[in-house]
């Protein structure tokens, strides 16, 4: 359901014809479509994950792309997170922000289209 509603609220928020916003319920399929995509000459911009997942916690899931994609950015959703998990993706610059559950939706666009660069933020529908 948060993967529904998150990918609902981002689809408004970023034009189709600059960006694809994909969400992936499976840690494990999500790094496999990043993968493929950036084979594709789709790079990662800004991943969302949430701590808990099946098969690994966000904070695994953005080691392992922020450690092949390094440019890429990450958020983390979560009612429920590991404090030193997340301490330690700050200390370590892999984590770009934490969104605390239930989310603001102007809060969340704010973060995302901070992440991206320059040139794509104007590319973005905010109403804001």
């Amino acid at each position: 359901m948060i993967v529904k509603m998150l990918s609902y609220q981002l689809e408004k928020l970023f034009d189709p014809k600059y960006f694809v916003v994909e969400g992936h319920s499976c840690p494990l399929k999500a790094i496999e479509a990043i993968r493929n995509n950036y084979s594709n000459g789709f790079p990662p911009i800004v991943c969302i994950v949430d701590f808990q997942m099946p098969q690994m916690n966000g904070d695994e899931f953005i080691k392992i792309i922020r450690s092949e994609f390094p440019m890429s950015k990450a958020l983390m959703l979560s009612g429920n997170s590991n404090a030193f998990a997340v301490s330690d993706l700050v200390e370590e610059n892999m984590l770009d922000f934490y969104i605390s559950k239930p989310w603001d939706e102007k809060d969340l666009f704010s973060k995302v289209k901070s992440c991206l660069p320059l040139n794509l933020q104007m590319k973005t529908n905010d109403p804001s």
